[in-house]
């Protein structure tokens, strides 16, 4: 194993010890991110009324329509919804108010990736617990057909709320501004996912919920098409908030002293290829089917690829893919310059 690789491993355990004491100290925060979603659960189990509901889950015939009981659909995805608050709570806390001491650790020779990557760890280890622990009361309760995917759905949900929580405290430094932020779009994703509204579709939550209904409500659900665009949301949510927090902690900037990169340019070509992606998916996702022209591509009655759809699709997976060779390049020219700086990992 080279030695950079085997330096790199042992800096991000001891940045999981340090942030499992950071997590240690905030009781109440640890205690809130347990006791939220259970609390959504009962309470929403509880004082929902019981009456017959049309959901929509995605099945191998394609989505399908089913009848369901509203007391159990509320309950179970609002309490999924809960514990991504609370996550993305606790992930930007994990952010906010440390760019000072992630400055000297960075100085002392750690990455931007080694610090954000202990961070998810950390969480991530919270979100197995925690979605193992939900599983209990719903299983009793609900009876769901397929409990393995509720809870990777569970699981999955809390993987985005980790993503939107470091983006979040990424862009706004303050604790009060970004716990605002937290709480506008979950507050958002759970008033449009209750009532399954089509600009849903495009929440941060949207694919882990299919999941979840897919596992709770369908007789023979299809769920790697969801899982897939689920991972890949919140892992471009972990990439962005990667690249904002290394300006913001003055990485860049650093690189930019010791000859290594411009970070005006740095910033252009990343904001060049968001802006693709998110152009390229709006024209995917949100023009009507009567204006997508011919048809291209035909995979089944409810999917099928047209000439604005590969249009998009042009825009997007270029600069995805961009955006990902561009992320690689600057942890290699990192992982080179911090061979110039001292080390006490």
């Amino acid at each position: 194993m080279p030695a950079w690789n085997s330096l790199s491993i042992r800096r991000i355990r001891v940045s999981v010890g340090m942030q499992w004491r950071e997590i240690w100290r905030r009781g109440p925060t640890l205690l809130m991110i347990v006791g939220l979603p259970l609390l959504f659960f009962l309470v929403m189990y509880y004082s929902s009324g019981s009456y017959p509901m049309p959901v929509t889950v995605w099945e191998k015939t394609g989505t399908t329509q089913v009848t369901v009981n509203h007391r159990t659909f509320v309950a179970l995805l609002l309490a999924t919804m809960g514990m991504g608050w609370g996550v993305a709570t606790a992930a930007l806390s994990s952010v906010v108010g440390s760019t000072a001491r992630d400055r000297r650790l960075i100085l002392c020779g750690y990455q931007a990736t080694e610090l954000m990557t202990a961070r998810l760890a950390v969480l991530m280890s919270i979100v197995v617990i925690l979605s193992l622990f939900f599983l209990i009361p719903v299983q009793i309760l609900l009876g769901p057909r397929s409990p393995l995917l509720v809870w990777l759905g569970t699981l999955l949900s809390g993987f985005v709320a980790v993503g939107t929580g470091f983006v979040i405290g990424s862009l706004l430094p303050r604790q009060l501004e970004a716990t605002i932020g937290v709480i506008a779009i979950f507050g958002l994703e759970m008033a449009l996912a209750a009532g399954q509204a089509t600009f849903e579709r495009y929440l941060p939550l949207h694919f882990a919920n299919e999941v979840l209904k897919a596992g709770a409500f369908a007789t023979a659900p299809e769920v790697v098409r969801p899982i897939l665009l689920s991972l890949g949301y919140g892992t471009a949510l972990f990439v962005v908030a990667t690249l904002v927090w290394s300006k913001r902690t003055g990485l860049l900037h650093r690189r930019r002293v010791v000859g290594r990169g411009n970070s005006t340019r740095f910033r252009r070509k990343i904001a060049g290829a968001i802006a693709l992606v998110v152009l390229g998916l709006v024209i995917i996702l949100a023009v009507p089917t009567a204006y997508e022209g011919p048809l291209l591509l035909y995979i089944n009655e409810q999917h099928a690829i047209r000439l604005v759809d590969a249009m998009g699709l042009a825009m997007a997976v270029p600069a995805w893919l961009y955006l990902n060779w561009y992320v690689v390049r600057l942890w290699a020219r990192g992982r080179k310059v911090n061979n110039e700086w001292p080390d006490v990992g």
